[in-house]
């Protein structure tokens, strides 16, 4: 008997531990977000309010945190500590992302138990509303397959500029076809990275055709270098081996050289068994990918309509046969030999702006150099010229550049285009730039592609992609049901919620491009005015084999969430492209747009019946159709996106 007894103690004894810690989950501290309510619109800093309760006594609570989540497809956690109003009440003052948002408060007691609640909310974006899904860049350096002239090639005469293949047009870099042993290498003219602070990267555009290597490291394989000197070449790029169609090689780092002047290598190894049809090199660029930048103010624009305002030396002139935008452009014309053409502005006066700002010079250009010539751009302040950029090949097609212009803050600057000749042999073709503009961003870090703030869920295939695009490097697209995974028959929906509560109605502005197999597929556009009811705007359905222009008013006076939805009920889809997508406010429109036709002149006599019409039109919120009238019977056609005009 007392053999059984103690084993019966040591049984007792050995649970008691466990007994006690079964009693104690009962007292552990509860916790309710008070405010702000459950599914409420936020501001941009929002109070949040926390009631608990402890079992075991006022005061036992020692912490609260507050854990906010942003919404899926890009789904993020932020950790925030609370602070104690009183024995009741916790509180903290947030400044909020935008987007549907989930708050999870935990209250923690002097034993360690917890208590947790949770509610989501919604913060909306302001207007007007501008997502080109691209983490905008500054580019130190850029190449569009163009203008070998300052490239350093190597063996002589491999590579060349080919308009027959590139990634966008007229042309790319291209070796021709090769064969081994041979190492054939393109280096870059020097980039200057020492006026920068932040971060850099490259990126470009690659075709390869090349025998494939199967040892390691390879034998056969194409690469990119980086060098502070010309001379010593560090790895920047993995080795690319194989065949590659068209591809997007890029984010390669080059933070550690920011500071320095550097130059990059593209580099073609082929062994003695090697060869291959060739290299194809497109759309380079070096610059800054990380920041999202949105807008805060316009400082200055110049339409570039007029010589008034600028002063200048040399062959200057407004030129109305191209522009960027409707009707002119400042042009400089052609030279050869020791010359220097320059324009100036008038006196600029640039707010200053907080360590979360950042300043630009933004403008549209294009130019012509044959040789030994280069386009320079200056700021002048603090008594000096300072240059920004430097330019010594052709640009040919129209191009938007950006200069981070932050070291201006306070001051009032000037800006001057120079045009130098700086030999006897120099000549040049052309300088044209048009809409040159000074804007002040407020800086926000973001992931490759901005869909930050849009609610879908995890699964939805909705994502950023550079597979095609209207404009920049990315679009939004409802993926490739050949490659993910989807349900046919259910619905994908991607909602972002603007705040529209100050104005009478606004205009959702957007291009889109979609190519649905099966005439049960399609994409949707619809909005909500109360989170009950959905008011169908559009529906896209069949293939486009270009990129629209769409746009639409819709009712204000409300937070209102806007629903792009894609169906899909067959085995493959290339999907649904959305870019430059833009919530644009305004008043009571009153006034009618003002229309008129361009061509042919009033007047005019012809001697054959088809004729060419164009027109231009202009309104105060955006002109989206035009009625056309023809013996009495009329058609509507969509505004060409060129024309828009806000």
């Amino acid at each position: 008997m007392r053999r059984r007894f103690s084993l019966l103690a040591l049984f007792a004894i050995a649970t008691l531990p466990l007994l006690v810690v079964l009693a104690q989950t009962s007292d552990a501290p509860t916790c309710e977000i008070v405010a702000p309510d459950l599914g409420s619109y936020i501001g941009d800093w929002c109070a949040i309010w926390i009631r608990v309760d402890d079992p075991q006594g006022p005061q036992t609570v020692e912490n609260v945190t507050l854990t906010v989540t942003t919404s899926p497809p890009k789904s993020k956690s932020f950790v925030y500590t609370t602070s104690r109003y009183n024995d009741t009440f916790f509180y903290a003052n947030l400044s909020l992302p935008y987007g549907r948002l989930e708050l999870t408060a935990t209250a923690v007691d002097d034993s360690g138990l917890q208590g947790s609640h949770t509610i989501w909310v919604i913060h909306p974006f302001p207007v007007p509303y501008f997502n080109s899904f691209d983490t905008p860049t500054i580019h130190f350096f850029e190449s569009w397959g163009e203008d070998l002239t300052n490239w350093t090639i190597s063996p002589a005469g491999t590579w060349h500029v080919n308009y027959s293949n590139y990634h966008s047009p007229p042309s790319c870099f291209y070796t021709g076809p090769f064969s081994g042993p041979i190492t054939i290498t393109l280096v870059s003219p020097p980039i200057n990275l020492t006026n920068w602070t932040g971060e850099a990267f490259l990126s470009f555009w690659s075709k390869i055709n090349q025998t494939p290597s199967f040892t390691i490291p390879p034998t056969d394989y194409c690469c990119v270098e980086v060098s502070t000197d010309g001379r010593t070449w560090y790895l920047l790029s993995p080795y690319i081996v194989g065949y590659w169609s068209w591809s997007f090689f890029g984010r390669y780092s080059l933070t550690k050289y920011v500071g320095r002047i550097i130059y990059l290598r593209f580099k073609l190894v082929a062994s003695s068994s090697g060869g291959g049809a060739g290299w194809w090199l497109d759309d380079i660029i070096v610059g800054n990918e990380k920041k999202v930048l949105v807008l805060d103010k316009l400082v200055k624009h110049f339409s570039c309509d007029s010589l008034d305002e600028w002063t200048y030396s040399g062959d200057w002139s407004v030129c109305t046969s191209t522009y960027h935008s409707y009707p002119s452009c400042i042009c400089c014309g052609s030279f050869s030999g020791n010359k220097r053409y320059t324009i100036t502005s008038p006196r600029i006066s640039i707010p200053s702006v907080n360590d979360g700002q950042d300043i630009y010079l933004r403008l549209w250009w294009k130019f012509l150099i044959d040789q030994d010539c280069r386009v320079v751009v200056q700021l002048y302040y603090d008594g000096l010229w300072h240059s920004i950029g430097e330019f010594r090949s052709s640009l040919k097609r129209w191009r938007s550049s950006s200069f981070w212009i932050t070291q201006t803050s306070g001051k009032r600057i000037k800006i001057r285009f120079m045009v130098e000749g700086y030999s006897n042999y120099a000549s040049f073709q052309g300088l044209w730039f048009d809409d040159v503009t000074i804007l002040v961003f407020n800086r926000r870090i973001a992931t490759k592609g901005n869909i930050t703030g849009w609610f879908s869920t995890e699964n939805s295939l909705w994502r950023v992609t550079p597979i095609r695009c209207y404009s920049y490097n990315f679009s939004l697209w409802w993926g490739d049901t050949s490659t993910c995974l989807c349900y046919y028959g259910v619905s994908y929906p991607l909602d972002l919620w603007v705040d529209l509560r100050d104005v009478d109605h606004a205009y959702i502005h957007f291009h889109a491009y979609w190519n649905f197999t099966d005439p049960q597929s399609c994409a949707s556009l619809r909005v909500c005015y109360d989170e009950s009811e959905w008011v169908l705007l559009d529906t896209f359905m069949g293939a486009r084999s270009s990129w629209t222009t769409r746009q639409y008013r819709i009712n204000g006076g409300c937070v209102v969430r806007i629903r792009f939805q894609v169906e899909v009920y067959s085995s493959y889809a290339i999907g649904f492209f959305v870019d430059d997508f833009a919530v644009l406010p305004t008043t009571s429109d009153t006034a009618s747009p003002n229309v008129s036709i361009v061509e042919p002149k009033s007047g005019a006599w012809f001697n054959f019946t088809n004729v060419t019409c164009v027109w231009q039109g202009e309104d105060d919120v955006g002109v989206c159709e035009y009625e056309v009238r023809v013996d009495g019977s009329s058609v509507a056609v969509e505004l060409p996106p060129t024309t828009t005009n806000y």
